[in-house]
């Protein structure tokens, strides 16, 4: 997948990108900068946000490419550019979607179709004759397309710390050289483009300046997720051997330590600006992020909020266990879970993820525990674990199809349910018994090393 520089300030967006778990799919509309409904336009977007709703995400693939066929206009649509915009939402969500169900080959080919879309000449030069028509209203009017614009470089990168996820250990030199250059690129160009664009968002007026999504876009939310994702994926690469140093020359590689430390600040950042930003009552406002519960869209909006929070977290937890702090990381996955479970019920397919990380956070716990000579909480932490495999398990079934057979959270799943075990599986005493031994070492314990 290519990127480069939007001829126009940044690019575009009108967006509301499946991040996480929410996606709103704005559609074409006639009118310039008018965030409006497909159904304007004769086409109805409201299958395909149902079936994101409901974890369908194999449908909602078809649902996506169907629509983009829908809505790709012919040159001379009186609509033209904002059914590019909506053609491009389309292809974003698609490849959203495919990326998140591990097919990452697909999403690449998606989001660069998205991209070559986006960055064609013919619709730059016909947005900015556009814009140029929208007189004073111009910067409110491209907010739309610099939403989206933005939403697909953050997309590409999220691609490729899956990528660096899944494939880093095994790439040649050469192909890993070239996706954390890819990242970087990326990142210059989403910079490039955020700049003033919160305020121009706030210009644009409602219901886009409302949006969670846009507003999450339009800050420094977003690329503090990433930066952290990503210096955490580096984390884990082997060590670059002297060709690949080679192939690399002049970008370094931080050590894993300091880049798992660096790693946990900038998401515990990402997750501190989103609850100022999303979760925090406005004055005279009430609800998460200011919006009124007592409105229909106010609810929606609010658990949007709650699945972009949902996100950051588990990347925290995440971060956090491959640094060493198991309970913070378990402080982070539980918030996590139970804002997913509010808002998606308890069987959707992207709690797969969180449940499996949990799994490992408890694991990390239980072996904290053992070699503490803390008995009695490796014993609760193993039942944890074993509930967390089941469960996790469960839920991976019920979803197999939506997953690949490669995603990287299935090998994640396997190496924890490898090393858990029942909790009563190495007793020689009856349960009683043992835990009175336990309780009473537990008392002992600090006497004992207190000892000189």
């Amino acid at each position: 997948m290519t990127f480069e520089r939007s001829r126009l300030r940044g690019g575009e967006p009108g967006r509301q990108r499946l991040t996480a778990w929410a996606v709103v799919v704005a559609a074409a509309v006639a009118g310039m900068g008018v965030p409006g409904r497909a159904q304007d336009e004769g086409v109805d977007t409201k299958r395909l946000v149902q079936l994101i709703d409901a974890g369908e995400y194999r449908a909602a693939v078809a649902e996506a490419k169907a629509l983009e066929e829908t809505v790709r206009p012919k040159p001379k649509d009186a609509a033209y550019v904002p059914r590019v915009r909506a053609a491009v939402e389309s292809l974003l969500t698609q490849g959203t979607l495919e990326r998140r169900m591990g097919d990452l080959d697909a999403a690449e080919t998606t989001l660069g179709t998205a991209f070559k879309t986006y960055t064609d000449r013919e619709f730059q030069r016909r947005l900015a004759l556009a814009a140029r028509s929208a007189g004073e209203q111009a910067a409110a009017a491209l907010v739309p397309y610099e939403l989206v614009f933005v939403d697909l470089l953050d997309e590409g990168m999220e691609l490729v710390i899956d990528r660096l996820r899944r494939d880093g250990a095994t790439a040649e030199p050469e192909k890993l050289t070239g996706w954390l250059g890819q990242f970087e690129q990326l990142s210059a160009q989403a910079k490039a483009a955020r700049q003033g664009l919160a305020e121009r968002l706030e210009s644009a007026g409602p219901p886009l300046a409302l949006s969670p999504r846009a507003r999450v876009t339009a800050s420094e939310i977003e690329p503090l997720k990433l930066a952290g994702s990503f210096l955490l994926a580096q984390s884990r690469l082997p060590a670059p051997d002297k060709a690949a140093a080679d192939v690399g020359a002049g970008r370094r590689r931080p050590a894993p330590k300091k880049a798992r430390q660096d790693a946990v600040e900038s998401l515990a950042r990402a997750v501190e600006a989103g609850e100022s930003l999303l979760l925090q009552p406005a004055d005279g406002e009430t609800g998460a992020g200011g919006q009124d519960l007592d409105d229909a869209a106010g609810r929606a909006r609010a658990a949007e909020a709650e699945l972009i929070m949902a996100d950051l977290r588990e990347n925290l937890a995440e971060a956090r266990l491959f640094a060493g702090d198991a309970d913070g990381a378990r402080e982070a996955i539980e918030q996590a879970i139970a804002s997913r479970t509010v808002a998606s019920g308890d069987a959707h397919p992207d709690l797969v993820r969180p449940t499996i990380l949990y799994a490992g956070i408890a694991e990390a716990q239980r072996r904290a525990s053992e070699a503490a000579g803390r008995s009695f909480p490796a014993r609760e932490q193993a039942k944890l674990v074993s509930a967390l495999v089941d469960r996790a398990g469960e839920l991976l079934k019920q979803h197999d199809k939506l997953f690949n057979a490669d995603w990287p959270w299935r090998g994640s799943l396997a190496a924890v349910a490898k090393n858990a075990k029942p909790a009563e599986a190495d007793r020689k005493v009856d349960p009683a018994t043992a835990d009175a031994v336990d309780a009473a070492a537990e008392r002992v314990l600090p006497l004992l090393r207190a000892l000189p």
